[in-house]
């Protein structure tokens, strides 16, 4: 849905980064992973109640085939809104995050090389609280609202990382 941002003017900027200024900023990823959820004998006992807690990376992969679904893997974080300064009100908000490599150039024996394609990634609220230490795809909040979604472009192998934005500023105002 469009947001339509209160006509005031600018006064300053926050960033909300992890480790910034004290800024905490809960993160998890939920679903297989960069694995595709490990040993395939495992995908129907485990996939559902992996937890990846404590990574330093994320993956986020959907599949053009429902029979790769060991694959699909969502992203999940929390932003500490009661960081910002009090008594403001917050005209615009950006989520910025930088890709730094990408699936589909599998060369492993036995595989046969994919070409990636640009992606579709959504950011959807969530209304329910969730925690980083346990978080599985069986019990992840559902999606309430899409509020925004980019094309994620593959990128070349000689690429450093790559940032892309979001605007969730109609996320931030709910």
């Amino acid at each position: 849905p469009p947001y339509t941002p209160p006509n005031i003017p600018v006064q300053g900027v926050v960033t909300l980064r992890q480790g910034v200024n004290g800024v905490v900023v809960p993160d998890a990823h939920v679903g297989g992973h960069t694995t595709c959820g490990g040993a395939p004998a495992l995908f129907f006992d485990t996939w559902g109640e992996n937890n990846y807690a404590g990574y330093s990376q994320i993956n986020i992969q959907n599949q053009t085939d429902i029979a790769d679904w060991p694959c699909f893997s969502k992203y999940y974080v929390t932003f500490p809104l009661d960081s910002l300064p009090a008594g403001k009100t917050v005209i615009s908000s950006t989520l910025t995050m930088y890709m730094f490599g990408n699936a589909g150039q599998n060369l492993q024996p036995g595989w046969a090389p994919g070409e990636p394609e640009p992606s579709w990634v959504q950011a959807i609220t969530v209304a329910e609280e969730w925690d980083e230490a346990t978080i599985t795809w069986n019990n992840a909040p559902l999606p309430v609202e899409n509020i925004t979604a980019a094309w994620v472009n593959p990128m070349e192998p000689t690429d450093p990382t790559v940032p892309y934005t979001w605007d969730v500023s109609l996320a931030v105002a709910q």
